[in-house]
């Protein structure tokens, strides 16, 4: 069963039992969701044997998968395009590309009470979407230079190294590059401008961004801040209530702390687009396929009527040839 839904068996036709060994299960990928997919094995017998008008007695049918079973998945390719926060906030993305966090290192960069609260929020979110202790962790109060891994980094604004916050969506160095949504009418897409500004990040606000690493390709960097470590906290606690989950898109969002109940949120995607993951075994005729699909069901679409005029045009001539020669 994949996420509760029935979608193949394994034969058992020996009524006195068997060991199955070496069984394939073909399950297509597009039934897959994004975030987490739980397959599991459930027992769907029936006896063969029952007197009319009788219920079968199935309370006593057990499938048994031992201790030492082994399941084995095929590589398979898995490409996605970041930044995107809405899948941090679904399953903590890239963060939980292993379950248990490995190759992820949480940057604190003060060794307040405050900060080091608004680790184990950040962490306890992760680890109650993924369902698994994040156990491989790194932790630190020290510039991560050269991790080859996905780094996450907690720290009021000013506090942040400025060569990280440089390569930001939100450029909250002393000369902040400050976006704006500008809508012209309600059928024009929105559009940002960007207003230059000498001044420090402002208070009661609390940013999340997301972007790509410098140190690897590939790799993904999120940054959460605010004014001052303890308004951090707060905006740590805020980003568990689902109003802010499920309104932080793109790959930056900005929250106004005062505004609970009634949570302020505004999502931006503004900054360069990056891939992450691995191609695996897929020709680039495939790729181009499955991106392009709208143009391939154009593409079929011509070449058989193309094909179909061909040859009504073949026949045509062949008939008139007939005819002719008659």
């Amino acid at each position: 069963m994949l996420n509760g839904i029935h979608i193949r068996a394994v034969r058992l036709d020996n009524e006195f039992g068997n060991i199955v060994e070496g069984y394939n299960l073909s399950i297509p990928t597009y039934l897959f969701r994004a975030g987490t997919n739980v397959i599991s094995f459930a027992p769907m017998l029936a006896p063969i044997m029952s007197s009319n008008c009788e219920p079968m007695p199935i309370d006593n049918l057990f499938f048994t998968i031992f201790d030492n079973s082994t399941f084995i998945f095929p590589p398979m390719p898995h490409l996605v395009e970041l930044p995107r926060l809405e899948l941090f906030f679904l399953n903590g993305f890239p963060f939980t590309r292993w379950p248990d966090g490995h190759e992820t290192f949480l940057f604190m960069t003060q060794s307040t009470s405050s900060v080091i609260a608004s680790a184990f929020n950040i962490i306890g979110s992760i680890t109650q979407k993924n369902g698994f202790p994040l156990l491989e962790f790194k932790m630190g109060f020290r510039k991560p230079d050269a991790w080859d891994g996905e780094i996450i980094i907690l720290g009021s604004a000013e506090s942040i190294p400025d060569d990280l916050k440089e390569l930001a969506p939100l450029k909250l160095t002393k000369n902040t590059s400050v976006p704006y949504p500008v809508v012209k009418s309600w059928r024009d897409e929105k559009t940002l401008a960007f207003s230059g500004q000498i001044s420090d990040f402002g208070k009661a606000k609390g940013a999340i961004m997301q972007f790509k690493s410098p140190y690897r390709v590939g790799r993904t960097i999120l940054m959460v801040t605010a004014f001052s470590p303890k308004e951090l906290y707060a905006f740590s606690e805020m980003l568990t209530e689902p109003a802010v989950e499920g309104a932080c898109k793109g790959d930056l969002a900005l929250v106004d702390l005062v505004s609970a109940p009634h949570y302020k949120v505004y999502s931006f995607d503004i900054g360069k687009k990056y891939f992450s993951g691995k191609g695996g075994k897929i020709s680039r005729i495939k790729a181009y396929i499955y991106s392009m699909s709208k143009y391939y069901a154009y593409l079929l679409v011509f070449i058989f009527l193309f094909l179909g005029i061909t040859v009504f045009y073949l026949l045509y001539r062949f008939r008139k040839r007939r005819l002719k020669s008659a």
